[in-house]
């Protein structure tokens, strides 16, 4: 038996390479989406995505520590604002939902994997 010419398919390009490698998986991979809704007072489900939920402005701070409480580090806002136009002019307003939202969050820091307030700046 030639051992010379071992057959190696799998393994014969970077790309072929790259398609087969095993992913890994972990909480710091994950981007966890918050949808702030300027309208709403309190959390709202949303039927069409089982498990996630519209947020008020008030409630931001919730999504973000359930997020950190299942290990997950990164978030992204998305925003549903009170008026819309064919510009979607509310994205980048200065008092805008995810405006608002972000500056909620200003306010928070994270200490042994919770979120906390920061004491009044002002």
């Amino acid at each position: 038996m030639d051992l010379t010419n071992r057959p190696r398919r799998l393994r014969r390009t970077d790309a072929i390479r790259r398609l087969n490698r095993e992913t890994r998986l972990s909480p710091e991979a994950l981007i966890y989406p918050i949808f702030v809704d300027e309208t709403l007072s309190g959390v709202r489900p949303i039927e069409s995505l089982p498990g996630q939920n519209h947020y008020s402005l008030d409630s931001v701070c919730l999504a973000v520590e359930e997020c950190l409480a299942h290990g997950v580090k990164h978030c992204i806002l998305f925003g549903l604002p009170a008026e819309k136009d064919a510009c979607g002019s509310s994205a980048w307003a200065q008092r805008g939902v995810i405006q608002e939202g972000q500056g909620g969050l200003l306010d928070l820091t994270v200490m042994d994997g919770k979120a906390h307030f920061l004491p009044d700046r002002s």
